[in-house]
């Protein structure tokens, strides 16, 4: 496994000339080595340490996923007590770098994994400044480690083509103050917080050098310390004790050490209310933090990880995939419960469409058919024709209206659907027996099918509502032929044809003066012609937002993206003309409801 590049001929020579960069901070301030840098600023700081665990346990702590359970077990056992994914995590957050040795057992293949420090190990390169192994360094001892035995993961350097960036350097500053604030505090406190005050001597007397010399002495020896704090003084003639004392605002180091302690929890990437700063109010809650920690700093870089190990254990393990599953992530739990209860009430996707979306695999269509067949409450409805159970309008079964496969002109006959008839009251009245409706002679024309763009199919549901099905998109109707629903999967198709007739008909006759003949579904998305895709629509809305509206979803269209919808009507008591139009629709992951007043006709 060649892990930098082609060995092959030709392609060494094409490859670019590396070179070393500056890891490490070039100010004076504080130290410069990694070493020096942990132990003089990270070990003795409480903020910094607090951040780094929070990050890498919670990448120890991920629930993973593979697809090969040796290489799952491999990666996260523990060899010689070190916490593999743990300990690359704090590497990487602090170096830059991590080295995860691959320790082979007796087949050659991988036993155990083991992370390097990476102070000891650098990187051996070439001629032209590509790696080609790497040496590892313990006092005098220098080991050379083959480079198909190492998995080198680092974060980006813009200035070093070998070593990564860790967030060390950018930490430094911030704690070499909190640690000074820390001792400054500390040395008030050990004074009192007051400076030690001065000796005045009475008149123009001074005192010679051997006098000022013992009383300094003595001062320093009686009175200094805070096992000395509050001795009465004995002062010599022609001197007195002046008390001198700092400044309430000179004391509040409390702000500084706050300000640093900030910053370093941003280096880190760790939300500064998780550390229990006080007065922070970056996120509202200690829950949100929690997410955006999770979101921001702990998946990406375990999924950082993940992908550099997969990659160097390939060649044992093909096509081997490591990630984190994010359903049992416990801080995400109220992310996913969300997700799942808006696909769920997503009526306009199918149930495959909405196990892709979670992440699922889909379900074969005899399964899913099934399913849904047990969703469906079957009543009995006077309305359908006994025989073979399709919707009817009238009295008279199969063949009633003339052609097609129910009354009203037959499935793909144009017609515009009659209301519901109500039954009335037999109550004190004699039944009269029902005459047959006499059914016209077959002829050569209602045996012809009518040909057109696209077909129409209707099925019935129960309360009186049925779905009609044209050209891809469902509409739901109810008994009084209103379209309660609009909704599918937008699709181009400006060919399609429009509908005087059936434009100005629409909202009859509670249309507006200000109103037009609009569409639910627009004819540039191969909107059916039919009357229950036409609504009195608002001139200006129409025109504005809703066009507004059609135009981001071809846009959408164009840019390959799938766009499903699902428009919902809402009307007055007696009106057929809409108040008001909810929309909802789903693209690339995103769930979007516009809700829309129709004009002043609310």
């Amino acid at each position: 496994m060649k892990l930098f590049g082609w060995k092959s001929a030709g392609r060494a020579l094409a490859r670019p000339v590396l070179s070393y960069g500056l890891s490490t901070s070039m100010t004076s301030d504080w130290p410069r080595s990694y070493e020096a840098q942990l132990r003089e600023l990270y070990l003795g700081n409480a903020v910094a340490q607090r951040a780094v665990r929070l990050v890498a346990e919670g990448v120890a702590s991920a629930p993973l996923a593979s697809s090969n359970a040796v290489a799952l077990a491999l990666v996260t056992s523990t060899s010689g007590g070190q916490p593999l994914l743990e300990t690359v995590a704090m590497q990487l957050l602090l170096h830059g770098n991590a080295y995860v040795e691959l320790l082979p057992g007796s087949n050659g293949a991988p036993a155990e994994l083991f992370a390097l420090r990476p102070e000891r190990v650098s990187v051996e390169p070439d001629a032209r400044g590509w790696p080609m192994g790497f040496l590892y360094r313990t006092g005098a001892a220098v080991t050379r480690l083959a480079p198909d035995r190492v998995i080198h993961i680092r974060t980006h350097h813009p200035l070093d083509d070998h070593y990564g960036l860790g967030c060390l350097d950018a930490a430094a500053g911030p704690m070499a103050a909190h640690n000074a604030a820390t001792k400054w505090n500390k040395a008030l406190l050990d004074n009192a917080a007051r400076p030690s005050g001065a000796l005045v001597a009475d008149g123009d007397d001074t005192l010679t050098s051997d006098q000022f010399t013992r009383l300094q002495s003595e001062l320093m020896a009686s009175f200094a310390g805070a096992g000395n704090a509050g001795r009465p003084m004995l002062l010599e003639g022609g001197l007195k004790w002046q008390a001198m004392s700092l400044s309430p605002a000179d004391m509040d180091f409390a702000g500084l050490k706050a300000a640093a302690a900030r910053e370093i929890a941003l280096a880190f990437g760790v939300p500064s209310v998780l550390l229990g700063l006080p007065g922070d109010a970056t996120y509202a809650n200690y829950r949100e933090a929690s997410k955006a920690l999770w979101r921001q700093a702990i998946l990406p870089l375990t999924g950082k990880i993940l992908d550099a190990l997969a990659e160097g254990l390939k060649p044992w393990f093909a096509g081997l995939s490591l990630s984190v599953d994010l359903d049992r992530v416990v801080a995400l739990s109220e992310d996913r419960e969300r997700l799942w209860a808006q696909v769920s009430g997503a009526g306009f996707l199918s149930p495959n469409e909405k196990r892709a979306m979670l992440g699922l695999e889909p379900q074969a269509e005899s399964e899913a058919a099934a399913k849904a067949t047990e969703r469906i409450e079957v009543k009995f409805n006077p309305w359908h024709d006994p025989k073979d159970g399709r919707f009817t309008f009238r009295q008279g079964g199969t063949f009633s209206g003339g052609g097609g496969s129910f009354g009203g002109g037959g499935a793909t006959g144009r017609f515009d659907l009659p209301p519901r008839p109500r039954p009335k009251s037999t109550r004190n009245q004699t039944r009269k027996p029902v005459a047959p409706v006499p059914q016209p002679a077959p002829t050569a024309a209602s045996r012809t099918p009518i040909v057109r763009r696209a077909s129409t199919s209707v099925r019935s549901g129960t309360g009186g509502m049925r779905r009609v099905t044209e050209n891809g998109y469902d509409f739901d109707l109810d008994s009084n032929n209103l379209t309660r629903r609009a909704g599918g999967t937008v699709r181009l198709d400006p060919g399609q044809r429009r509908s005087r007739s059936a434009q100005r008909r629409a909202g009859r006759p509670d249309r507006l003066p200000t109103d037009e003949g609009g569409h639910y579904v627009a004819r540039e998305f191969g909107g059916p012609d039919k009357g229950f895709n036409h609504f009195a629509q608002d001139a200006k809305f129409n025109r504005g937002r809703y066009r507004k509206l059609e135009t981001k979803w071809r846009k959408l269209i164009q840019g390959g993206k799938k766009v499903t919808f699902s428009i919902i009507p809402r009307y007055p008591p007696g009106s057929r003309r809409p108040s008001d139009i909810d929309v909802m629709y789903f693209y690339d992951g995103n769930l979007v409801k516009v809700p829309f007043t129709n004009g002043n006709g609310n």
